[in-house]
């Protein structure tokens, strides 16, 4: 089955019944649903508290057409609400992942890099 292009087509077609996206991504500058707004988010992961100073924990989103790198950080009673979405990185297009000590690992067009928690200048 193939599910339409609307957000609310699709979460019905999904069995997700009247569940409303938490976030929608978006090119910076443009709003959901605009064309050419969509970023095309290829990889996510989840980033645990501590492991990189001036990050806290949140949802690590590869993004192919900005090469973005954002981390979403979650609130709310069911952490279903985004407070926070930024880029920490500018060099991913393909996916994120953690090894077993947290340490961030991207995929561009040609290779993988490792970004060490000690090397990686993050602002809060």
């Amino acid at each position: 089955m193939r599910c339409a292009a609307s957000t609310s087509s699709r979460t019905a077609c999904l069995g997700l019944g009247d569940v409303d996206p938490i976030h929608l991504f978006v090119q910076p500058g443009t709003s959901a649903h605009e064309f050419g707004s969509n970023v095309a988010p290829t990889g996510v992961a989840f980033l645990e508290e501590g492991v990189y100073a001036g990050l806290g924990e949140g949802l690590l989103v590869c993004e192919f057409l900005t090469g973005s790198l954002r981390l979403l950080e979650f609130a709310g009673p069911d952490f279903d609400q985004v407070v926070s979405d930024r880029v920490i990185f500018d060099f991913c297009r393909f996916n994120v992942g953690l090894d077993a000590d947290g340490v961030i690992y991207v995929a561009f067009d040609d290779a993988i890099f490792r970004l060490p928690p000690e090397e990686l200048a993050i602002t809060p």
